[in-house]
């Protein structure tokens, strides 16, 4: 059958559907004009669609099973999901072109769980399996919206979340996007409350925080505790997240960690070292940890260390003995939490933490 001329309109938009149909692969059809992106859902792997429009101009070939599209579609003010993540894209504006079973993501600029979301990439999909490929940034997005599948529907961690770099996936389902997840990224977080579901609020708990370091205003079991700025370098292989660098800064402590996340599985596997900033001599008194470092020229630096591991929602954590951190990781600790030279523990001829310019003016 031969279609010369079809051309649906609703409302402002109108589709323009010229070529020919038959079985096998005689199908080919060129098509021009605004489409529902609904309509597209079959051709982007791993991304769905409710609302919006995309204008076209697509020529599609193949049978029923088996279409190939070619062309360019420039998506305005649309609604777009990817799988994995639990917030959805808004105000959508992209830029894609259709080269068979390849699409590639020009410019691609959204609302994200209320912050701006800009990226670039690439979607493949061939015999049943797909592939994808994401540079992105967004900055200032609410954190409890876009961490909200961590802690069960909870919005357990709050503030604003800045987070870039790059993704890859790959499968056949839905569940291998984060089985199969790879990337390199920088996340900072700044000015929000960690809940007591999470990782820092068990540690807390063993620490007693809110009543050993005098913490004023809400219940820090209630409501968490609030932190000025989080940051970390992440990378993922396999599904498998790992930092060594993880800082979180607070008024009454610094926190900083390093190890895993398996966020296909929400497990999680990372030693924790904690360096509070007050009231010592309450401390000393009350919690008898074995992992405490204490030293200084006047019995001044305090750090706590810490095994998590087991369910990101609901992880055992326990108290440790400095000499099971690890040379390595208690060298990073060092650095991270400003440690001085001569505090090494049982980890004698660590190399020297740098001293910073401010520090040498003083002395």
């Amino acid at each position: 059958m031969t279609v010369r001329q079809l051309r649906l309109r609703s409302g402002k938009s109108e589709l323009e559907v010229r070529g020919t149909l038959g079985e096998g692969e005689q199908t080919d059809l060129t098509v021009t004009g605004q489409v529902p992106l609904v309509l597209l859902t079959d051709y982007l792997a791993v991304v769905r669609s409710t609302e919006g429009l995309a204008t076209a101009n697509v020529r599609l070939r193949g049978n029923r099973g088996a279409r190939i599209l070619h062309g360019t579609l420039e998506i305005r003010q649309g609604h777009l999901t990817l799988s994995g993540l639990s917030a959805d894209f808004r105000e959508v504006q992209a830029g894609l072109e259709l080269q068979g079973t390849r699409t590639q993501i020009r410019e691609w600029r959204a609302r994200l769980a209320e912050g701006n979301f800009r990226g670039a990439g690439e979607i493949g999909q061939s015999g049943g399996r797909w592939d994808l490929r994401l540079t992105f940034q967004e900055d200032d997005g609410r954190a409890e919206q876009l961490l909200l599948g961590l802690y069960g529907g909870k919005g357990e961690v709050t503030g604003f979340l800045s987070l870039g770099g790059l993704l890859t996936s790959e499968g056949e389902e839905t569940a291998d996007f984060w089985r199969n997840l790879g990337g390199d990224l920088k996340l900072v977080m700044r000015d929000g409350r960690i809940g007591r579901y999470t990782v820092t609020a068990k540690v807390l708990a063993l620490l007693n925080v809110a009543q050993l370091l005098d913490l004023k205003g809400p219940d820090l079991a209630a409501e968490g505790m609030p932190y000025e700025r989080l940051t970390a370098d992440i990378k993922i292989a396999r599904g498998i997240a790992r930092t060594d660098n993880l800082v979180l800064d607070s008024r009454a402590m610094k926190v900083t960690a390093v190890g895993t996340v398996n966020l296909a599985e929400d497990t999680v596997d990372l030693t924790v070292a904690v360096k509070p900033f007050h009231n010592l001599d309450r401390i000393l008194t009350n919690i008898p940890v074995a992992g405490w470092l204490l030293g200084g020229k006047e019995k001044s630096i305090l750090v706590a260390y810490y095994h998590v591991t087991g369910s990101l929602r609901d992880p055992q954590v326990a108290a440790v003995p400095l000499k099971s951190v690890g040379r390595s990781v208690f060298g990073i600790f060092r650095n991270l939490l400003e440690i001085p030279e001569a505090l090494t523990g049982p980890y004698e001829g660590l190399p020297p933490q740098p001293v910073k310019p401010d520090e040498k003016k003083k002395h």
